[in-house]
């Protein structure tokens, strides 16, 4: 950025990395860089105590023991590979705790605390991730947001590199769900409002299991949800609510 007058934008610093991560180059001996930084300026907040270690590997480097402290009490740590050049991406284990989301939401954001970090418990997201230029998926996760706990996947992706075409798949199971929380959540690390479902994709696979799901002032018992959206076509292959309102629903 030019100083605290003019902090450069979280999105645009993340997109500068991503460049300068395409053309760094892979030393062709064996050896390890330590990486240990107390402070960074980024989007007028400081991101501390970073450190890592990188070893050279084939077209990329084995990243270790990633570590950062971020604004809203947050912490942010990783292990993988990291694939430079035109196939720019990471694969590896992702941990992101965060305590305060409505400092995170407006420093990540860059939006007042009104946004979607407002309404959101803290939460701590785990799993094995994949992230490249087109999609990104999260297997063996955990989440936990305020009291309620996650498992399973989700993924996004292009239909093919550069389309268009969107898909989004979950397959996760919950002890309790609020809605809400988990569209916040979206919103916050996505960096968009996803009041529109076509924000998101063009179709959807979706599997849910919860214990109870929260939909506004509507609450749901024993829910379990198997259904995919395509090319304008809805495919039902199994809804179930054990209670909503002294109902049981089967579908």
């Amino acid at each position: 950025g030019s100083g605290p007058a003019e902090p450069v934008e979280v999105r645009t610093a993340a997109t500068r990395f991503v460049e300068w991560l395409s053309g760094i180059p892979v030393p062709p001996i064996p050896g390890r860089v330590r990486f240990n930084v107390p402070a960074i300026v980024v989007g007028g907040s400081v991101i501390q105590d970073v450190r890592f270690a990188a070893m050279p590997e084939d077209r990329g480097w084995q990243i270790d023991g990633l570590r950062a402290e971020l604004p809203g009490r947050s912490t942010f740590q990783a292990a993988g590979r990291l694939s430079t050049g035109e196939n720019v991406g990471f694969g590896g284990v992702v941990r992101l705790a965060v305590g305060q989301p409505a400092t995170f939401a407006a420093w990540w954001r860059g939006k007042s605390q009104d946004g979607a970090g407002r309404l959101l418990a803290p939460f701590d997201l785990s799993g094995r991730a994949t992230v490249n230029l087109d999609g990104v998926s999260v297997e063996g996760m955990t989440t936990q947001i305020g009291d309620a706990t996650i498992t399973g996947g989700f993924s996004w992706s292009r239909a093919a590199p550069n389309a268009l075409a969107r898909s989004l798949r979950t397959d996760v199971r919950a002890d309790r769900l609020d809605f809400s929380q988990i569209r916040a959540l979206a919103e916050l690390l996505g960096g968009r409002d996803f009041s529109d479902a076509t924000a998101i994709a063009d179709s959807y696979a979706i599997k849910l299991t919860a214990g109870e799901l929260t939909i506004d002032d509507v609450r749901m018992r024993d829910v379990v949800v198997d259904a995919a959206f395509a090319d304008g076509g809805l495919t039902v292959s199994g809804i179930e609510v054990g209670d909503i309102g002294g109902a049981a629903i089967k579908v």
